[in-house]
């Protein structure tokens, strides 16, 4: 069964890595590689049998993992600092860590907005991450914005924004949140410089943006 972690569906069956519904082209080691950690999540996986795995009866470079590890980081965005997906433990090899579950069905919908100045970000049911990083579903293209700045999790009913240690801070309302705040239909959000308007499903239709 395909996995949603982040913004990307790892799917076995059909040996696809997709990020927003798009697929990826991942060479066969590090798609395997990636494979290996989900599995055996959120165990850690000593070196030696990640060696053994994928380079079977070969003798590689100490090199060969670390560097396909960070190939694997840089496809799926992560840091090695604060990582979202693979988290190192040294001395020993390296843990899937984080969330990972069932894709929403296709048939999945818009549930909220989030509007600005030539900003539109669709709040899908699950959680966005809102960055500048290139390939997010909430990507924000400004440099005032962190790269993982805040998270909003929707469900049908609700959606609940919380910051991610973002520089510049998360605002809701004009106050800087410090823990995760309920959006209400109309509230203005405030990542860095950008300023969007949070709009609920009911509210969709109408939508003015004005600055």
């Amino acid at each position: 069964m395909p996995l949603r972690f982040g913004e990307f569906v790892l799917d076995e069956g059909r040996r696809q890595l997709l990020r927003d519904g798009k697929p990826l082209h991942l060479p066969v080691k590090q798609f395997t590689l990636l494979q290996l950690l989900v599995e055996r999540r959120p165990n850690a996986i000593p070196k030696r049998e990640l060696y053994d795995r994928l380079w079977p009866a070969t003798y590689v470079s100490p090199d060969n993992l670390s560097s396909l590890i960070a190939d694997l980081r840089v496809t799926l965005g992560d840091d090695t600092h604060r990582p979202r997906f693979i988290r190192t433990i040294h001395g020993f090899g390296y843990a899937f860590c984080g969330d990972a579950g069932s894709p929403p069905p296709p048939d999945d919908v818009c549930v909220a907005t989030l509007v600005g100045h030539n900003v539109e970000l669709r709040l899908a049911e699950g959680e966005t991450i809102l960055g500048r990083e290139r390939g997010l579903r909430g990507t924000i293209g400004d440099p005032s914005v962190s790269r993982h700045h805040a998270a909003v999790a929707c469900t049908h009913d609700s959606c609940v924004i919380r910051d991610l240690g973002s520089k510049n801070g998360t605002f809701v309302g004009g106050v800087r949140i410090r823990a995760p705040r309920e959006l209400r239909d109309g509230d203005l959000v405030e990542l860095g410089n950008m300023r969007l308007v949070f709009h609920g499903a009911q509210a969709q239709s109408t939508i003015t943006v004005t600055r």
